[in-house]
């Protein structure tokens, strides 16, 4: 090899070095950035969606507040009224909830008023 081949190799060969060092560098930091990004936006989206829970959890109560401070533990005239109020609220397009008793018995759902279930998880 002569000389001028030598000294195009000692040129070339740092410059793709260097080349290849910081197109490496850039693609590890371009997927640690998006990963970053798709976790605090996952993130944001849960906070959002519990947010929106306790909002409706919050709407709920008050809406049958009135009722459920006035009625006692038998009181079937003010369990069918909270029934039929919690099954009038609207809950948004992919809205769904569901009342329990405390002895898991379902006492209403959105979009299904008369599907009472019997004792026992659902």
């Amino acid at each position: 090899m002569n000389l001028r081949h030598q000294i195009v190799a000692l040129a070339v060969v740092p410059l793709v070095i260097a080349i290849l060092t910081v197109t490496t560098f850039i693609t590890w930091q371009a997927t640690n950035l998006a990963q970053s990004s798709i976790e605090t936006f996952e993130r944001n989206m849960l906070k959002a969606k519990e947010t929106e829970l306790l909002n409706l959890t919050n709407l709920a109560r008050s809406a049958i507040e009135e009722v459920y401070a006035s009625a006692d533990a038998n009181d079937q005239a003010a369990k069918d009224r909270v029934r039929s109020i919690l099954t009038s609220l609207d809950y948004g397009e992919d809205g769904y909830s569901s009342s329990m008793t405390t002895m898991a018995t379902m006492s209403c759902t959105r979009g299904r008023p008369f599907g009472r279930a019997t004792t026992g998880w659902i």
